[in-house]
């Protein structure tokens, strides 16, 4: 159908019967006033009442059509505004993915370097200590060559094959990581895993990368706003969720920036991608879970995310 002709018809319609209607009150009226009138004063006071009656009506008619118009009017903007975001929120994710898979090829490269100098280390070295440090330093390379290999083949990082996680699990492997970080350097640190299984259900590569991300912005967001810097991770059991909370004694994070923080490339720090923090949102979607920012118990921010039990 050829929406271009839409308002026209419309317009025809509205007048056509605005003019049979007004026709046929002015004939029936005039009928009903030649067969029961039966004197000039009678004339005249039914002529005004008539007169009054049609104005009324008229004005209530014109009242709730144009109530129904202008609200029309407005769901209609809402709804362009809400599809021009969209839109741009859309492009903005392919910019971001073409960006990331660029990254992945060009650390792809490096990472290969790192493997192969790893292997001979691991060859020449004697010292026990020293070996089971490259073993974890292995690891978390393969992890990032892992992550590295989704981006490239699909510009996002896609979750692996889900399985039931224990977040406790993953949350002291993704801080025996990130405390080696250079931005934990001189800041304290501490974990407070469940007392219990905290099972979920989804992708470990998704849940290393978000809990890193947010490990890393938490420890990089106390300086230089203070000289010495506290992180706090912390998971916990609710009825039907589990709980990670993620705490820093930086600034804080601003009302009007919140929505923001999760837009591609948006960032407040100097050197900062603005990418970090749109994997963590994309990991909490994979997983139906939920995310809100809150003010820590340390003065700064604290990041909280609850995910289903598996």
């Amino acid at each position: 159908m050829n929406t271009d002709n839409r308002p026209l018809r419309y317009a025809l319609t509205i007048s056509l019967t605005y003019l049979v209607a007004g026709i046929s009150y002015i004939v029936s009226s005039d009928l009903l006033l030649a067969k029961f009138a039966k004197s000039v004063e009678e004339i005249l006071y039914f002529e005004v009442y008539k007169g009054v009656m049609f104005f009324l009506v008229s004005a209530a008619g014109l009242f709730f059509f144009s109530r129904f118009l202008f609200r029309k009017i407005a769901d209609d903007q809402a709804l362009l505004i809400r599809n021009q975001k969209a839109i741009l929120e859309s492009e903005r994710r392919a910019s971001a993915g073409l960006l990331a898979s660029c990254l992945a090829h060009d650390c792809n490269n490096i990472l290969s370097v790192i493997t192969l100098r790893l292997e001979q280390l691991n060859i020449i070295c004697t010292d026990p200590e020293a070996k089971e440090a490259l073993v974890k330093i292995k690891e978390a390379n393969e992890r990032l060559i892992s992550i590295m290999g989704k981006l490239k083949t699909s510009s996002n990082v896609e979750a692996d094959k889900p399985q039931t996680v224990d977040l406790n699990l993953v949350a002291q492997e993704c801080s025996h990581i990130a405390t080696k970080h250079k931005a934990f350097m001189g800041c304290q640190y501490d974990f407070r895993p469940a007392p219990e299984k905290t099972l979920v259900f989804g992708s470990t590569t998704l849940l290393h990368q978000m809990i890193l991300n947010l490990l890393i912005n938490a420890a990089e967001a106390t300086r230089p706003y203070t000289s010495e810097g506290r992180v706090t991770l912390i998971v916990e059991n609710t009825h039907d969720s589990a709980v990670l909370r993620v705490e820093d004694n930086g600034p804080g994070i601003p009302k009007e920036i919140t929505e923001s923080l999760f837009m591609p490339f948006f960032t407040t720090k100097p050197s900062g991608s603005g990418l970090g923090l749109l994997s963590v949102r994309h990991c909490v979607d994979q997983h139906k879970g939920t995310l809100h920012i809150d003010r820590s118990t340390l003065g700064g921010a604290a990041f909280v995310i609850s995910l289903p039990h598996s």
